[in-house]
């Protein structure tokens, strides 16, 4: 994607993630715009996987340990930052 379009992108993407009310189809749905839009020149999908799987613990869809180590990082040290 051109670099140019990718703040625009992002933004109207995430009035459509709003509008999403399911929590497998709104982690669907980040996973897939990080993963299309690329905004980052590294980790974007690792960035990726973070957001889906933060949607789905925060909706109690997943646990957080059946995940790569940075989410279950996340999810340990995430009472620090509530």
């Amino acid at each position: 994607m051109d670099f140019n379009l990718v703040k625009g992108t992002l933004i109207k993407s995430f009035d459509y993630y709003t509008a999403l009310d399911h929590p497998f189809a709104k982690a669907a749905y980040i996973m897939f715009v990080m993963s299309e839009v690329y905004p980052f020149l590294d980790g974007n999908g690792r960035t990726a996987r973070v957001m889906m799987n933060a949607e789905l613990v925060k909706a109690g869809q997943a646990k957080c340990d059946t995940y790569m180590p940075l989410d279950h990082l996340l999810c340990i040290s995430s009472d620090l930052y509530e």
